[in-house]
């Protein structure tokens, strides 16, 4: 037994110089890992040049004025979420909550999204206005159709004169009753009963079940109106028409109003009727069934060698990839001389020249 222990044991000289030099080796690995835990070296990083650019970019930014407009939160699209200082990322964010949430009821809803960064935040502070709410689609059963119909009151009425309490009665809810207030409040009239689904909160079905109720007097007001409207068509200027004018024109209630006011201001102006198209919301035939003009000296423009990126960047027809290489060429060139230097720049889009030139000046 003692002698199979030896065998076992036993090593050749080749074995033995073989064990001992993986001794070696293990005790070298050991010495060479406790002499660099000694000496205790942190492995940082000198951030002092990042850190102090950082600040001096803030203290640029903070010393900036920062032009604003009216903001509405529920009609704001990516765009303009964007402009003044969302990333994609967090306006998506955002716009996916306003749409599950069928809209912000109020401006203090936007302090649970907290992807807003505090400058944007600041900005709607001041400016953000709370616009027409979409009230989100809640399927109703039919059990319960039945019984709000019963609830309805059904009377003959003047939309031009039934006060909000009495609007209710008939059935309209507190949006559409808001909706059409202010529509009589910014100078809207109602003509005829078919004239009510004009209103876009009232859908064309509430619009037939309202219509043998509806019963307009019309005064010698009413009258004059009507016939006011419709002889002021061909005199209204796109760039210098307010609120209370367009109002006024077939097709055109209070909300397209607004849409054309809030685009113009992003544009700076019109230079052509046909660029009402472009507002999707609006439908081109009541773009076309009435007279239009536009006076171009109205344009407020941009200065290429004065206007700032983010300046540019809000301009509907200017995208990251056009203020960049503009900037590019400045950074490259110089400051432009003329409207024409701007061809030197290529861009993949052969209309944009004559698209953007209204808008710009190099004085």
């Amino acid at each position: 037994m003692t002698d199979g222990w030896k065998d076992f044991l036993y090593f050749i000289k080749v074995e033995r110089k073989g064990i001992g030099g993986m001794i070696i080796l293990i005790g070298l690995a050991i010495a060479v890992h406790q002499w660099v835990a000694s000496q205790d070296v942190p492995l940082t990083y000198d951030t002092t040049r990042y850190e102090k650019l950082l600040a001096e970019w803030e203290k640029k930014a903070e010393s900036q004025e920062v032009e604003g407009s009216p903001f509405g939160i529920n009609e704001a699209d990516s765009l303009d979420w964007l402009s003044i200082g969302l990333s994609p990322k967090q306006t998506a964010v955002l716009l996916k909550y306003r749409t599950k949430a069928g809209g912000f009821k109020s401006i203090e809803q936007l302090d649970r999204i907290y992807v807003i960064p505090e400058k944007a935040r600041a900005y709607l502070d001041e400016w953000a206005y709370l616009d027409e709410v979409m009230e989100p689609t809640i399927p109703i059963r039919s059990h319960e159709k039945k019984s709000l119909k019963k609830d309805l009151v059904r009377f003959a009425f003047d939309p031009n004169t039934l006060s909000a309490d009495s609007l209710k009665l008939l059935g309209l809810s507190d949006r559409q009753v808001k909706n059409l207030v202010n529509y009589r409040k910014a100078g809207g009239q109602f003509f005829q009963a078919k004239d009510l689904s004009r209103l876009y909160t009232i859908n064309e079905e509430l619009s037939q079940e309202l219509e043998p109720f509806v019963a307009i007097e019309l005064t010698q007001d009413t009258a004059d109106s009507k016939e006011h409207k419709f002889e002021t068509l061909a005199e209204v200027e796109l760039n210098s028409a307010d609120s209370m004018t367009l109002v006024r024109v077939r097709g055109i209630g209070p909300y397209y109003a607004r849409l054309i006011l809030r685009y113009r201001n992003r544009l700076g102006g019109f230079y052509s009727v046909d660029q009402l198209q472009e507002i999707s919301k609006i439908p081109s035939e009541t773009i076309e069934q009435n007279q239009w003009k536009v006076d171009s000296t109205l344009i407020q423009k941009m200065d290429l060698n004065q206007v700032s990126f983010k300046e540019m960047l809000r301009h509907p027809y200017f995208d990251y990839y056009h203020v960049e290489k503009i900037f590019d060429f400045k950074r490259n060139n110089g400051k432009f001389s003329s409207l024409q230097d701007l061809k030197k720049i290529e861009f993949y889009e052969p209309d944009f020249y004559s698209k953007v030139f209204p808008y710009l000046t190099t004085d």
